[in-house]
């Protein structure tokens, strides 16, 4: 378990996921607080800037972003240590996010 917290490109769009488990997280349905909700409210339309990865101490840890609201086909992946890592979303893949796995 870990936190990945999702940066989006306009101002204010941050979302925090904490104690992430080996499921897919649908960013759609998530309040830019990370609490569970329905679309809209919080929705970052697929335009993530950065992520942050920070694995449980002692360990690290990967999570793929895929295209696909379901966490399938096309992805990109980033590893955090413990401290947290963030990491920049390359221009092409920054309005392509839908959803991640760790």
């Amino acid at each position: 378990m870990g936190t990945v917290g999702l940066t989006g490109t306009a101002p204010g769009q941050f979302r925090e996921i904490r104690q992430v488990t080996n499921k897919c997280y649908n960013i759609h349905d998530m309040n830019y607080d990370g609490s569970s909700a329905g679309h809209g409210g919080g929705d970052m339309n697929d335009n993530v800037a950065q992520v942050d990865v920070k694995a449980r101490p002692g360990h690290s840890m990967t999570c793929k972003f895929w295209s696909a609201a379901d966490c399938s086909g096309d992805h990109i992946e980033f590893t955090g240590s413990h401290y947290g890592n963030t990491h920049d979303i390359p221009a092409e893949w920054q309005n392509q996010i839908s959803s991640f796995s760790c």
